[in-house]
């Protein structure tokens, strides 16, 4: 399990970078708050496409 916790507001996010570089298929990704994911609605999107590739 990895935590992390910041806010959208921020690019510099080491955890996030390195948890997205070490997913799997068939991983399980658990977020409290969606709008923790991503700075704006744009780059949210972009951010679950690549989850989803």
């Amino acid at each position: 399990m990895i935590e992390e916790t910041f806010t959208g507001t921020t690019a510099n996010r080491p955890k996030w970078i390195k948890l997205k570089k070490e997913l799997k298929s068939g991983d399980t990704l658990i977020f409290d708050s969606v709008s923790g994911m991503s700075r704006n609605a744009i780059d949210g999107i972009d951010e679950y496409e690549e989850l989803h590739r």
